[in-house]
C-alpha cells in the first residue's frame, strides 16, 4: 500500500527497521526480547496509521515518534507492574538511581518538548549526526539547525530543572 510519501509501507519498513530497532534496543537494553517485540509493535502501529501519515516529517522521524511513545508506555507498564507486586519502589531520581527510572524520566521529558526538537536531539546525541548532516536532511542551513538545537537543549534543561525542583520540594515536605 503506497502512502502520501510516494512509497509503500513495505519499503519504509525495509529501509528503517534496523534504525528503529536500534533506537528501541538502546533504550531497553538489556531486554533484547522486549526490544524486538516493541519494535514490532512500532511497525504494526505505523502500518495501522500509514494512511494518516501527512508527510510533514520524514517516515523515519514519524516512526521514531511512535517508538518514543511505545518506549514510554513500556516503562510506565513496568513501573505499574512493579508497584502492584508490592516491591518497594522509589520514585526519587538521583545520580545513583535505577537506570530504568532515569530512562523513564528522560523519555517523559523528551515527550514533553515539541517532537521536532526531540528529533533533533536524538539525531545529534543518539545517532551521532553532525549539524551539517542534519541540515542537509532537512534542507536548512547549519545555522538554523544550530539555533534549533540550542532551543531544544534549553527546553530539555528547563524540564529537567523543573522536575528536579519538584523532587526537592516533595522531599522537603515529607
Amino acid at each position: 500500500m503506497a502512502g502520501k510519501y510516494g512509497t509503500s509501507y513495505g519499503a519504509i519498513f525495509e529501509e528503517h527497521f534496523s534504525g528503529i530497532y536500534g533506537y528501541v534496543a538502546f533504550r531497553l537494553t538489556p531486554q533484547v526480547q522486549d526490544a524486538q517485540d516493541l519494535t514490532q509493535d512500532v511497525f504494526v502501529a505505523g502500518l495501522k496509521s500509514w494512511d494518516k501519515f501527512r508527510g510533514e516529517t520524514t517516515p523515519l522521524q514519524w516512526l521514531r515518534a511512535i517508538a518514543r511513545r511505545k518506549v514510554a508506555d513500556y516503562f510506565k507498564q513496568r513501573r505499574t507492574r512493579v508497584q502492584s507486586e508490592a516491591i518497594p519502589h522509589s520514585t526519587e531520581v538521583r545520580g545513583d538511581g535505577d537506570a530504568m527510572e532515569r530512562a523513564e524520566m528522560l523519555s517523559a521529558m523528551m515527550r514533553s518538548i515539541p517532537s521536532e526538537y526531540a528529533d533533533l536531539l536524538e539525531e545529534k546525541y543518539m545517532d551521532g549526526l553532525s549539524v551539517r548532516e542534519m541540515a542537509q536532511r532537512r534542507g536548512k542551513t547549519e545555522k538554523a539547525i544550530e539555533s534549533a538545537l540550542s532551543r531544544a537543549r534549553t527546553m530539555l534543561k528547563e524540564k529537567y530543572l523543573r522536575f528536579h525542583a519538584r523532587q526537592e520540594t516533595s522531599h522537603e515536605s515529607k
